[in-house]
């Protein structure tokens, strides 16, 4: 039997986001990391996690981070969606509110 090696929490936000036809909110994407198993220990609120994992990458790499928010909590692969992608624009994280 093998056992699955856990991957971390980028790694396993990207492969879901990758997979995806299109952009997710951070709760489902903590659901299909689950579900997947693509983590082992997920903690008592892995949706929260993925929205600070996101939203951290954001902050730091700005437009070269890998992810683009597309509104409040749906993000999507930055190298898919573009930075001024018409259909997805990207919008400040000051902006929280809809």
């Amino acid at each position: 039997m093998t056992e699955k090696k856990e991957v971390s929490w980028q790694e396993a936000i990207h492969t879901v986001l990758r997979e995806s036809l299109e952009p997710m909110h951070y709760t489902r994407l903590a659901e299909e990391i689950v579900r997947r198993e693509l983590r082992i220990s997920v903690g008592k609120t892995p949706a929260a996690t993925v929205n600070a994992q996101i939203s951290r990458e954001i902050k730091e790499n700005g437009t070269k981070s890998r992810y683009v928010r597309v509104k409040w909590g749906v993000y999507g692969l930055r190298d898919r969606l573009g930075s001024g992608a018409a259909s997805a624009p990207e919008i400040p994280m000051e902006a929280d509110q809809e």
